[in-house]
């Protein structure tokens, strides 16, 4: 898959925005008491991660043509 320019510098300041996300979750979550809140924002955190990675991949033209929906789903282990 060719991205356009604009997909790019859309993707790539969108991507910031997640990073950011991401850094705020894991303070959060290290922070609540409550077992399935914990759980379900770990959850959130994962998925968050894996959209991440996912973007990055797309933006990188030698590896965008290997992507698909299913790399969505490969969640790895929360570091957190």
């Amino acid at each position: 898959m060719i991205l356009k320019m604009i997909d790019l510098s859309l993707m790539a300041e969108h991507l910031t925005v997640h990073k950011a996300e991401l850094d705020k979750l894991e303070s959060l979550i290290c922070s609540i008491q409550e077992s399935e809140i914990k759980r379900v924002a770990t959850e959130q955190y994962m998925i968050m991660q894996n959209h991440v990675k996912v973007m990055v991949a797309l933006m990188d033209p030698s590896q965008n043509q290997m992507i698909g929906i299913q790399d969505l789903h490969k969640w790895g282990t929360c570091p957190i």
